[in-house]
């Protein structure tokens, strides 16, 4: 698998920002929903996959559920979907905490479609600050805990 969640999360929220700093909303939302999906990707694959008794990553379970979460049975773009998926101790001290009101619920990946200025200021600034939650909660406290 070439997919690496933690690192797509990052350069989404770098990207993501710098459009919010040039006023480029649309973008800005665009790019931040996908920065909470990688990363919460990147709590699941974690837990699905890491032995706390050898401190690593089972390689089988990781493509394995690399390949479930492509689907839409098992979250694909499905922000909701993938925040309420049941994780274990190991991936739960990583989830983000993203009340159900959270707006970044609306985002869809279909945006990338949407006319200039379906986004707006307030919900672009809104999806950029829950993008930068669910990174700073999963992808950068795990890689804190030495863990991806």
């Amino acid at each position: 698998m070439n997919d690496d969640h933690p690192d797509a999360a990052g350069k989404h929220l770098a990207d993501a920002t710098a459009l919010l700093d040039a006023g480029r909303h649309d973008g800005t939302g665009y790019l931040s929903g996908y920065v909470v999906e990688c990363a919460l990707k990147s709590v699941i694959l974690h837990d699905r996959s890491f032995d706390p008794a050898t401190g690593s990553h089972d390689a089988t379970k990781l493509a394995s559920w690399h390949k479930m979460l492509s689907t839409k049975q098992h979250g694909g773009h499905d922000l909701r979907k993938l925040a309420t998926t049941l994780v274990g101790p190991e991936g739960a001290r990583y989830l983000p905490d993203l009340p159900p009101t959270a707006a970044v619920f609306g985002w869809s990946e279909v945006l990338r479609y949407a006319p200039s200025g379906t986004v707006t200021p307030e919900r672009g600034r809104s999806y950029h600050e829950w993008a930068g939650v669910a990174y700073t909660c999963s992808v950068l406290a795990m890689r804190a805990d030495g863990v991806i």
